[in-house]
């Protein structure tokens, strides 16, 4: 894994990891762009 490449490289030891995504669904979008 990438990850495991980049903690190697840098002296670390991976003991675990976090994911979050964040975002906009697709209709809150589309009345941001109507309100801008």
């Amino acid at each position: 894994r990438q990850q495991a490449l980049i903690a190697k490289e840098h002296g670390f030891k991976l003991t675990g990891h976090l994911m979050q995504l964040y975002g906009v669904c697709n209709n809150c979008n589309q009345k941001a762009k109507v309100k801008i």
